[in-house]
């Protein structure tokens, strides 16, 4: 048999069922394994960790608030200005830059720097012009007694404005968390806390009321008064905490030290660097092109609008403002609805353009930065569209076969595809966009500004459609709104305390979107693609997650929860391993998804283990006794389950074997969940589902098993629905992910570190257990999991994995089904290990994991045990520093369990990546990472150090940070 993992369940469930193991079964209970018990006393009372900034909640929504009240603050600050300075507009006065213009468009009778004014209006009488020949009529003439020519209180006020400045300072500094502010100082011992008000939203927003007595400042308030109500809700969930305060002293001055190292001209040299290595220059490229693209746009939209002033302004000096045909509406026989608009429109600007003036030269900066918005705002949806990477990955598919047919096309572009197209920097690539969208939008707003301050009455005439007349000033406001609450949730402070916060904050981008089509006039030509295949993902999401699945099998080592399924229809699911997959429980939330790597392999799904019906343990198909009558050796259809395997002989009688309809083939996939809890003892979603399984659970005990009756009546693997008639699990994917690359290379470096060993589990059990066997790629696999100490427990089920798989891949080759060419290390190096090693060893293996057996007379015996390979990673005994050397000896090397080597601290990266590039075989090698940024800062690093296209050898890293 080739599963062992079901054979060690098999064991002790029989054992289990027995009554051998009761004593142990009480010791897991004790220790969390199945904590039923504790769990479901939803009357216990909650055991609270104690310190003066620890409360009822950790800080979440005052992170978001805080973030919140900065921006709020420099609101006010930036606002209050603009309320001093539109207490008095800008006036016209049919003057240019102190230039007079000309005196065809002055109103005559007045007498402007020496100019008499000849302009009269067309319903004055003809015979003026007769009697005085220098007079002329216009459409419009320019009146230096008209409004224009006067100052205009567009909505300011000089008290409220520096009002806003001073409580802007005042609440920014009170928001800093360092010894001069509160920030997020929240301790437990004053009052505020037990009263449940927050301080910090008090301030915030009381700040924000006065501010709300003008128009220019009237959003700023809005933001204090919204970030005052996140405070307190807050304070109403009574979150506690210091903010890190505790911290800033110390990283202040470290941050000091550091600067003072280097000199502003190292940083772009540093940068410079970075972007020529090795894996950044196709970056480097996209990012160039997406920069040029930017500043071409931007550059070509300014450029077009000073022209536009400069040429508007021109006329006016020389009396060439064109008003001819615009007494007279045009006939419908020859001219369209559109035409007429453009006709008014256009007389109506020209007539407001003399009686008002131009545009200031603030309106092109506004109007470039709008432009250069359209573009980012449409692109900015592209890179978390899952269809456009699922297609950019299905050609790097087709990539590699062209590669292949074609010679020229292998000899021209023989890198991977990853070199030209870095698809895995699709989330980085969207905060770029944003930041360069959170920077445009704040530039166009203020630039907007300074243009009404400056020419208010031809800024209402020439945006009156989708301007300040019309829409815009609203739609603007909801959207920098939308921003708001976007990007202050958006950093990872809040991201990790609270998920949930950024996920519904980021629900905002609807609002923003929304007002976007209505608050610029061409974007809607710019949006239909990006938001077309937005619509269509989201309608493909809901219809993927109406897909029949089923949950087979629940199974938990704290503080892992693995959760088996499978499609109903297994056509409509087509998985390759790295992919990973969107949750929803419809129990828990109908509209709350999360991501998941699938852990299982692409075979588990199509050649699962048969398993008993009834307990869900694996069974192992019996030959007919050998004297057994003919027509009962041609029906003959047994088998046996694992834990009775080796008590079975020939006086076994038939009635103790199982029967063909009472087993099944148990194809999966499958998703491992660590289960947080919080200190608080709130509930997340991945302890809600942990309940909700649990729930349903036919025994309560671990693991559960499944099943259902289907239309005929007769028993089937799985569970479709819950207790409320609801799909226990809706799944939206697969998507893909940078591992998914590695079948592409003939040498592959799979590297996890901690939870990011996730895919890595499933490409190693594609390899070993599946892909070897049938002689694909890749060819060479070195497996390396970095994993710190104290988490070694929580990853009992991955020790499981790899003894399972070890095993796998002993027989096959004892067998003869895997070529000698194919070739395994894998390395486990565990961190921060205990000093001491206790004397007595068989402490070592104190452990829950389970002893397996193998399940033919003919198979080898396995090398190690899983017992022993988790007592090595609990006090691991030779250091990773030494690990050249060792491997050199690896007969007499003590820490080596089959292809397995267990290591003490860190790798070096540098000797491990100089052992592979010596002993390579091929020339491209793919280095698929999953974990801490840290770690894929060095082997980037490594990726760039040890490639050479001269020695031909080339390092390509696939990246996925968690």
């Amino acid at each position: 048999m080739s599963n062992f993992e079901a054979i060690e369940a098999g064991v002790e469930e029989g054992k289990l069922a027995e009554g051998e193991r009761a004593e142990e079964n009480e010791e897991k209970i004790k220790n969390g394994y199945t904590p039923l018990n504790v769990e479901k006393n939803k009357k216990a009372p909650k055991v609270l960790p104690q310190g003066r900034f620890i409360g009822e909640q950790r800080q979440e929504f005052a992170l978001w608030g805080h973030n919140m009240s900065l921006v709020a603050a420099l609101s006010l600050i930036v606002l209050g200005i603009f309320g001093i300075l539109w207490v008095d507009s800008g006036q016209y006065g049919c003057k240019i830059n102190g230039k007079v213009i000309s005196a065809n468009l002055i109103r005559a009778g007045h007498i402007i720097d020496g100019v008499e004014g000849r302009c009269l209006p067309p319903s004055f009488s003809t015979s003026l012009i007769t009697s005085n020949s220098s007079l002329v009529i216009r459409k419009a003439c320019c009146d230096p007694e008209g409004r224009s020519s006067k100052r205009k209180n567009l909505g300011g006020s000089v008290w409220i404005g520096m009002y806003c400045i001073l409580a802007g300072f005042f609440c920014f500094i009170f928001e800093t968390n360092t010894k001069f502010g509160f920030g997020l100082w929240m301790p437990t011992d004053w009052c505020f806390y037990h009263s449940k008000l927050s301080l910090q939203g008090i301030v915030i927003a009381s700040a924000g009321i006065l501010a709300f007595g003008t128009y220019a400042t009237c959003t700023a308030g809005a933001l204090c008064v919204i970030a005052g109500i996140v405070y307190q809700y807050a304070a109403h969930r009574q979150e506690a905490g210091d903010g890190g305060r505790s911290k800033y002293s110390a990283a202040a001055t470290k941050k000091k030290e550091s600067s003072s190292k280097k000199n502003m001209l190292s940083l772009p040299i540093h940068w410079i660097n970075k972007r020529l290595s090795v894996d950044a220059r196709a970056t480097t490229f996209w990012l160039f092109l997406y920069f040029s693209i930017n500043a071409i746009m931007f550059f070509y939209t300014l450029h077009v609008w000073i022209n536009t002033i400069e040429n508007a302004e021109a006329n006016l000096k020389n009396d060439d403002v064109l008003l001819d045909n615009c007494d007279e509406c045009p006939k419908s026989t020859y001219f369209s609805t559109k035409d007429y608009t453009r006709w008014r429109d256009e007389c109506e600007l020209n007539k407001s353009l003399i009686r008002n003036g131009p545009l200031s030269y603030w309106a092109p900066l506004a109007k470039a930065c709008g432009n250069t918005l359209n573009f980012n705002c449409a692109l900015l949806i592209m890179p978390v569209t899952r269809k456009v990477i699922i297609f950019l990955n299905e050609l790097s598919v087709g990539y590699m076969r062209a590669q292949k047919r074609n010679a020229w096309f292998e000899s021209c572009f023989r890198s991977p595809f990853a070199r030209y197209v870095p698809v895995a920097k699709n989330i980085d690539f969207h905060k770029l966009i944003s930041t360069v969208m959170l920077i445009l939008g704040l530039v166009h707003t203020v630039a907007h500004f300074f243009n009404y301050w400056q020419a208010p009455y031809f800024t209402e005439a020439r945006f009156a459609k989708w301007g300040w007349a019309g829409t815009s000033i609203v739609t603007g406001a909801l959207i920098l709104l939308a921003m708001f609450f976007i990007h202050t949730a958006a950093l990872t402070q809040v991201r990790h305390a609270n998920f949930e916060i950024f996920w519904f904050a980021h629900h905002f981008f609807i609002l923003y979107y929304a007002m976007l089509l209505i608050h610029g006039p061409v974007f809607y030509l710019w949006s239909i693609i990006p938001i077309g295949l937005y619509l269509w993902e989201r309608q493909t999401r809901l219809s993927r997650g109406s897909i029949p699945m089923v949950v087979s099998r629940v199974e938990w080592i704290a503080p892992v929860l693995a959760v088996h399924f499978r499609p109903i229809d297994k056509s409509l699911f087509d998985f390759e391993e790295g992919t990973y997959v969107m949750l929803n429980c419809p129990f828990i939330s109908q509209a709350e998804w999360h991501p998941f790597t699938i852990s299982s392999a692409r075979g588990d799904l199509f050649t699962g283990d048969r398993v008993s019906l009834e307990t869900g343990e694996k069974v192992i198909p019996i030959p007919p006794p050998t004297n057994a009558p003919n027509h009962i050796k041609k029906k003959w259809k047994k088998y046996c389950p694992v834990s009775l395997y080796s008590k079975l002989n020939n006086d076994q009688t038939y009635d103790t074997l199982l029967d063909h309809h009472e087993t099944a083939y148990h194809d999966f996939v499958s998703v491992h969940i660590k289960v947080h809890e919080r200190d608080d003892g709130t509930e997340t979603w991945t302890k809600k589902l942990k309940d909700y399984l649990e729930m349903m659970a036919p025994h309560r005990k671990y693991p559960f098993h499944f099943t259902r009756r289907d239309t005929r009546g007769e028993l089937q693997i799985g569970r479709q629905f819950g207790p409320d008639t609801k799909q226990i699990l809706r799944i939206d994917g697969p998507h893909a992910a940078p591992a998914m690359h590695y079948k592409h290379y003939g040498t592959v470096m799979l590297i996890g570190a901690g939870i990011g060993m996730t895919p890595c589990a499933s490409v190693l059990t594609a390899m070993l257990k599946y892909r070897w066997r049938l002689n694909f790629k890749p060819e060479i696999l070195h497996f390396y999991w970095v994993v710190a100490h104290p988490d070694v427990r929580a990853f009992e089920w991955f020790i499981h994995r790899i003894a399972e798989l070890e095993y796998e891949l002993l027989k096959q080759r004892h067998s003869g089904a895997v070529a000698p060419r194919n070739y395994a290390e894998i390395h486990i190096f565990v961190t921060r290990p205990p000093k001491d090693c206790p004397n007595d060893l068989s402490m070592r293996s104190a452990s829950t994991i389970t002893e397996f057996s193998n399940d033919a007379k003919s198979d080898p015996k396995p090398v190690f045990t899983a017992n022993q390979l988790f007592a090595e990673m609990l006090y691991p005994q030779t250091p990773a520093a030494n690990m050249t050397a060792a491997m050199e000896q690896p007969k007499h090397a003590t820490n080596r369990f089959q292809d397995t080597w267990i290591w003490n601290g860190r790798p070096v990266w540098s000797d491990i990546f100089s052992s592979v590039r010596n002993q390579r075989q091929h020339r491209d090698i793919g280095v698929c990472f999953c974990g801490t940024p840290f770690i894929g800062k060095d082997l980037a690093a490594m990726c760039k150090r040890f490639s050479s296209v001269d020695d031909d050898c080339i390092f390509t890293l696939h990246k996925e940070n968690f």
